[in-house]
């Protein structure tokens, strides 16, 4: 997957029946697991979406997902993972308001840019964006070195909404 940019846009449900209605909507631009892995078939701007545990429940998905640190939330492992306190954390992360992330990635952060304007016009007032976070690809003889564990879910939007 071609992606030398990316930007994740953390944000917070705040009308579930609507925002499950504009998912639904969004499921045409939302990249599939078949676009990521033939390059022909790759948009432009790759758009992806996560939810945390909160967000499910938010948008009253109670499946069990076998996953109990999922499950747990962010507080319950920070210890375990080495973090030195959440008191550092960035305020936007403390608490249970981040409900899910759009992960949207291209090598253009124009046509991120352009691809974000679209799904914020399509959620609206459904979601509020908590924080940003851009990123890329690393430089030079670096390029290919990154970490490669990555918030990037596949969702089948008709099975919950």
């Amino acid at each position: 997957m071609k992606k030398n940019k990316e930007k994740f846009f953390f944000f917070s449900i705040n009308d579930p029946a609507t925002f499950k209605k504009k998912l639904k909507a969004a499921a045409g631009f939302i990249t599939s697991t078949i676009q990521l892995l033939d390059p022909s078939k790759q948009p432009p701007a790759m758009v992806n979406v996560a939810f945390s545990q909160s967000g499910l429940n938010t948008l009253n998905v109670t499946d069990n997902l076998g996953d109990a640190l999922f499950s747990a939330g962010q507080f319950a492992g920070a210890a375990d993972l080495g973090d030195p306190g959440t008191d550092k954390w960035i305020p936007a992360f403390k608490g249970t308001r981040v409900h899910g992330v759009f992960l949207l990635a291209s090598n253009s952060m124009l046509l991120i840019d352009a691809q974000w304007v679209t799904t914020k016009l399509l959620f609206g007032s459904s979601i509020s964006e908590l924080y940003t976070l851009s990123a890329q690809a690393r430089p030079g003889s670096e390029l290919g070195h990154e970490r490669e564990y990555e918030i990037f879910a596949t969702i089948i939007i008709k099975q919950y909404f």
